[in-house]
């Protein structure tokens, strides 16, 4: 073995060279070229005889200098391997002999089932990779991660006397085995070099220590089985805990040095708890932290020396006290007799908890879920084992931090403190960029640009809203058009939109909801009502707005709010904006009018060489659905309600599996793009957008924006015509192609 090795194992009650827990010198050394085709046996190996082979990637700087070879499932073995069996130039410059390594074929160990790696995982990724020898080192380490990960998850063992067990339980098994029957040692190293204040490098030494046995059958699957039902907010945080789950087993909880808690089952006295094991319940002394920390004159002590404003001494703290407010154990009455707790604050003590708990929501960094965050849930379990209404409902994990794409550090000189942002954006501008980083675990990109263009973002709004309050007595009061209507509803779809991007913690979605698109949508408002706006929907978008944003840019929403809108309470307290139920037919209205528009800018832009001046469009459109139609509507209805109430993503492929009679192949083409069209719609909108009768009497509404169509793609006339409409013989095709909630657009025939 090489000197690390050897010097970390003594520290570990192994003995070398006679001796334990000292550092130690070699009694003498051997190049490692003069132990090639030395003849071994391995445990649990098919041959007898194995002999040691070179590995140029081998270092002596991690375990013990002499690797186990498993080609099977290894890309670095598996490429060092074959390069010496099939090149024999190779090993003859080597010095290596063909009985070292042509007589052992590959044995496959690990089958991952439901994938293409199946027993040749490491095979696989070398091929697939296009990796061509060991030198290639970055694609060896991403074929790397891939084999290893999906072997350990994934894979399952087909040979040795744990055949058929998934990889993480035989190699449990397989340790132990190994140890009980003295053919193997457990031997820890630091996973990277670790230098003291002094100077030397650390090893990991054995020591007294006192183990949480998480990973416990029963204490695991209760955990397992919470996790199953709590809230996670992203796949990939969900991911993390049912991997570590899956691995975390008996932790070291104990120290003998710095601040923390006596640990209560240690004799000696001299153990404290770990403080990963010793903070995973401390929210729930947060709900009481205040009875003990307020001094008499209100001030806060942390060290409880100070005289206390509710009569509690230390010595009042006993392990009664807290059975009793976490658990309801005993009573108020028996505290006051046993330590002079005063009755009164141990029962307000116990109320406080039980209205505050459990935990809502936890959030903390993504490299926390492997050690702490699985430890808060495992100790609320083992904590009230038969009270799972007090275990945490929800985890949300966040990433780290970037600026401008690049990792934050001082050395980049793209260090940013907190305080420096505030004063350079301000508080409001720090926190838009802050929710524009980015959600769910990726690291979040802090952009300098994004945080300066809010300065002006915010600036715009502002003298938006005031502009909209200044004229309050001077907008309509009449009854609502079709553009207020669709203004209106827009706003109640923000509210509802930006309300569940809240509640899923993602932030920037709900950013965009909440200022991006609401505020757009009300410029294309003012424009389509020519600047003549209504009272209601001025009044119910500069409320909404204000408050969808009082979140991110609290200041500017009490300013907007108060001095602005003439509110006597700031913002932070007024009810957040309610959406009134949305309507599918003005939903409709909005995108039919924008489709029709866009349809014609497109069409006079792609022919305006051709045509020349364009003085005249027509839009046709469809009063009701076509048989076929109405037959692929029921279809669809049918599938709907089948799935759950939602259209699966191959639901053509379940459509044309039925086979029905109105299914004819001159329709095929067209009955494909109606499907997906209403499925589309139908994954927004719901069942209603799969009726029988279409939501939208189209040729009425767009004769009612005929004017507004016009002015907008600067053609003096817009026909809105029935595709029933035979008078222009020459837009048979534009008319056979509308159909409800999709119009068709035609130039007028060409005069001869």
């Amino acid at each position: 073995m090489t000197a690390r090795a050897a010097r970390n194992m003594t520290y570990q009650d192994v003995v070398i060279n006679g001796t334990t827990y000292t550092d130690v010198e070699p009694l003498f050394e051997v190049e490692g070229s003069k132990m090639i085709g030395l003849p071994l046996s391995a445990p649990f190996c098919p041959y007898d005889t194995i002999y040691t082979l070179p590995m140029s990637t081998i270092s002596e700087t991690k375990g013990t200098g002499v690797v186990m070879s498993v080609p099977s499932d290894s890309p670095d073995d598996y490429i060092n391997f074959t390069q010496l069996l099939n090149k024999p130039d190779y090993r003859v410059k080597l010095g290596i002999k063909d009985e070292w390594v042509t007589p052992f074929a590959i044995v496959p160990i690990i089958n991952i089932p439901d994938s293409e790696m199946g027993q040749d995982a490491a095979k696989y990724a070398i091929t697939t990779l296009g990796i061509n020898g060991p030198k290639d080192t970055a694609k060896l380490e991403e074929a790397k991660k891939m084999v290893y990960q999906a072997g350990f998850y994934g894979g399952v063992l087909i040979t040795g006397p744990y055949s058929g067990l998934k990889v993480p339980e035989a190699k449990l098994k397989m340790t132990k085995d190994l140890i009980d029957s003295n053919r193997g040692l457990r031997y820890y190293e630091p996973t990277k070099e670790v230098m003291s204040r002094s100077g030397d490098e650390c090893v990991v030494a054995l020591c007294d220590q006192w183990f949480i046995e998480y990973g416990k059958e029963e204490w695991k699957k209760t955990v397992v089985e919470h996790l199953a039902g709590m809230e996670m907010y992203f796949p990939g945080i969900r991911n993390g805990f049912e991997e570590t789950l899956n691995w975390l087993a008996d932790w070291p909880c104990s120290r003998t040095f710095g601040l923390g808690t006596k640990l209560p089952c240690d004799a000696s006295n001299s153990m404290i708890v770990d403080s990963l094991s010793d903070s995973t319940i401390y929210m729930a002394y947060y709900t009481i932290a205040q009875y003990f920390h307020t001094a008499a004159d209100g001030s806060v002590s942390l060290d409880g020396t100070a005289p206390n404003a509710n009569g509690i001494t230390p010595a009042m703290a006993t392990d009664a006290l807290f059975d009793f407010v976490f658990h309801g154990k005993g009573s108020a009455a028996e505290l006051n007799s046993a330590s002079g707790m005063p009755t009164e604050v141990a029962e307000n003590m116990r109320n406080e908890f039980a209205y505050w708990y459990p935990v809502d929501l936890r959030v903390s960094a993504k490299d926390l879920i492997q050690n702490h965050l699985t430890m808060f849930l495992y100790n609320h379990a083992a904590i009230w084992p038969n009270e799972p209404n007090l275990w945490p409902r929800s985890i949300y994990c966040n990433g780290h931090i970037m600026v401008d794409g690049m990792k934050m550090a001082k050395s980049l000189g793209n260090f940013i403190m907190l305080s420096e942002s505030i004063a350079t954006y301000g508080a409001d501008c720090t926190r838009l960029a802050c929710a524009d980083a980015g959600d769910s675990m990726d690291d979040a990109n802090f952009v300098r640009e994004t945080a300066t263009g809010f300065i002006m973002r915010l600036t715009t709004l502002i003298e938006q809203i005031k502009d909209l309050s200044s004229k309050e007595g001077t907008f309509r009061t009449d009854e609502l058009t079709i553009f207020d209507r669709i203004m209106v509803d827009f706003i109640n779809g923000a509210i509802e939109t930006t309300t569940n991007y809240f509640m899923k913690m993602s932030f920037r979605m709900a950013l965009q909801t909440a200022y991006f698109e609401l505020t757009a949508e009300f410029n294309q408002y003012r424009l389509s009502c020519d600047n003549n706006l209504h009272a209601t929907v001025v009044k119910r978008y500069s409320e909404t707005v204000v408050l969808l944003l009082q979140p991110f840019a609290p200041h500017t929403s009490d300013y907007l709010w108060v001095d602005v809108l003439g509110n006597t309470t700031p913002a932070a307290v007024a009810p957040f904006p309610v959406a009134s139920p949305m309507d599918y037919s003005l939903r409709v209205s909005s995108r039919l009018i924008s489709d029709v528009v866009k349809d014609i800018r497109n069409q006079v832009q792609k022919n305006a060489k051709k045509r020349g001046p364009i003085d005249s469009m027509y839009v046709y459109v469809a009063p009701a659905y076509l048989p076929w139609q109405a037959a692929a509507l029921a279809t669809l209805r049918s599938i709907y309600e089948e799935n759950n109430k939602s259209l699966p993503n191959d639901t053509a492929k379940l459509v044309m599996a039925r086979k029905e009679e109105w299914m004819t192949k001159d329709i095929m083409q067209d009955v494909m793009a109606f499907i997906a069209f209403q499925k589309s719609n139908a994954d927004k909108f719901g069942p209603i957008a799969l009726a029988e009768t279409p939501a939208v009497d189209d040729q009425a509404l767009l004769h009612s924006v005929a004017d507004y169509i016009s002015k907008q793609v600067g053609i003096p006339k817009i026909n809105i015509l029935s595709r029933d409409d035979t008078s222009v013989d020459e837009h048979k095709i534009a008319r056979s192609k509308a159909r409800p909630g999709e119009p068709t657009t035609a130039f007028p025939p060409v005069k001869k």
